[in-house]
């Protein structure tokens, strides 16, 4: 399933310069190889869930996380510090686009798309909240998916199981 803009999950351009926090599934996540790209002291981490999407393991041990209606994505909600000026947050938003593949002014090519969606941030056992934020999601329908992950995705741990 493709988002185009104006739909949901792909706002107008003009919401863009929203200080929207992260989405993250996979190779950002705390503890894995590309979490330092969200530097420790500018961030804060809570876990999260993302409705309508699911994590699939990858066959080149990255994932992806791709609309499914009824999947459930785990993951973090990142948040760069709300005292930090435009300039860093801007830093932050195009070093995840490079890693992720994505350009704004072409963003249908490369096969992540930058989407905003609402997530719900696990605050603690008794408090949800429901956030919009950035994410990516494969929309390239030629890439091998590998096995659903039902978890938090590790990398180097089998965790998924076929669906």
């Amino acid at each position: 399933m493709s988002a185009d803009e104006g739909s949901p999950g792909f706002p107008p351009k003009s919401s863009r310069a929203h200080r929207a926090p992260f989405f993250v599934y996979g190779t950002l996540l705390t503890g894995e190889g590309n979490a330092n790209r969200f530097p420790e002291n500018l961030v804060t981490r809570q876990p999260a869930l993302a409705h309508g999407l699911s994590v699939y393991s990858g066959v080149w041990g990255v994932p992806y996380l791709c609309w499914d209606a009824d999947g459930l994505a785990h993951g973090e909600l990142v948040t760069i510090k709300p005292d930090l000026p435009q300039t860093v947050y801007n830093l932050i938003l195009a070093d995840i686009d490079r890693l992720e593949g994505f350009r704004e002014n072409a963003p249908n090519e490369g096969g992540y798309r930058r989407c905003a969606i609402t997530v719900v941030e696990l605050l603690d056992e008794e408090r949800l909240q429901p956030v919009t934020a950035w994410t990516y999601i494969v929309e390239d329908a030629d890439i091998e998916l590998g096995e659903k992950v039902v978890e938090l995705w590790e990398s180097g741990r089998a965790q998924a199981e076929w669906e």
